[in-house]
C-alpha cells in the first residue's frame, strides 16, 4: 500500500472511533444513554470550538453545505443514543460489529444519490463484509 495524504488521518480516525466505542461501552455501565449523549455533545462542542479557532473564525457559509453539516451532526448524535442503548442491552462485540458496517450504508447512498460507480470488486467486498458480520455475530 502506498501511503498518501489520506492514509495517516484514516488511521487516526480508526483509533479514535475505536476509543469512542470503548468509552461508550464504559460509560454505559455508569450512566444512561441520554446522559452519555449529552456528555458526548460537550466533547463535540469542544472539537467544534477548536475547528473554529483553526479556521481563524472564518466559517464557510453555504446553505447546502451547512444543512448537510447539521444533518451530519444530528445523525451522529441520534446514532450515538441508539449505539449506547444497544451496548446496554447486548454484548459489545456484536453491537460494535453491526454498527461498524455503517460505511456500507454510505457507499449505497453514494451509489444511489451521487451516481458513484460500484465495481465488481466493491460489490464482492460488501458481500464478504456481510458474511463476516454474520459469522462474527452468531454464537
Amino acid at each position: 500500500m502506498n501511503p498518501s495524504s489520506w492514509y495517516f488521518p484514516s488511521l487516526i480516525a480508526l483509533f479514535l472511533y475505536g476509543a469512542w466505542g470503548y468509552w461508550g461501552t464504559r460509560a454505559s455501565n455508569f450512566i444512561n444513554p441520554l446522559s452519555i449523549t449529552f456528555y458526548s455533545s460537550i466533547g463535540v462542542l469542544i472539537s467544534g470550538i477548536i475547528a473554529l479557532i483553526l479556521l481563524d473564525f472564518k466559517l464557510d457559509l453555504c446553505p447546502k453545505g451547512s444543512t448537510y453539516g447539521l444533518l451530519n451532526g444530528l445523525a451522529s448524535g441520534i446514532a450515538c443514543i441508539f449505539f449506547i442503548l444497544a451496548l446496554r442491552n447486548g454484548p459489545t462485540m456484536p453491537v460494535v460489529l453491526v454498527t461498524s458496517m455503517y460505511p456500507m450504508i454510505t457507499l449505497l447512498l453514494s451509489v444511489v444519490f451521487l451516481k458513484q460507480g460500484l465495481t465488481l470488486k466493491h460489490g464482492l467486498g460488501m458481500v464478504f463484509a456481510i458474511l463476516a458480520l454474520i459469522l462474527f455475530a452468531s454464537e
